[in-house]
């Protein structure tokens, strides 16, 4: 278990320095300053109520067709989102 816990932090820590913070990067450089509060606090909070989703509903999925076919359905969602075209 104190090999988890290390491998946990170390995780944390390198996603924070790294991808963690982007998302906040790319707000405050997108919205105009008269928007910017505002469409920042929308953005927060479309952000959090997806992860919230996500972290519920993985268990229901998981449950329902097993882990690999839930992480296949994940990636197909993830490739879909990121190329809209």
């Amino acid at each position: 278990s104190g090999i988890a816990l290390v491998a946990l932090f170390g995780y944390k820590a390198s996603f924070s320095i790294g991808m963690g913070g982007l998302p906040w990067l790319i707000m405050a450089e997108i919205f105009a300053d008269i928007v910017r509060a505002q469409a920042s606090a929308v953005a927060s909070g479309l952000h959090w109520s997806c992860s919230f989703i996500v972290t519920v509903g993985f268990g229901h999925v998981k449950k329902a067709f097993g882990a690999p076919s839930t992480f296949f359905i994940f990636a197909i969602i993830t490739i879909a989102i990121a190329n809209p075209t």
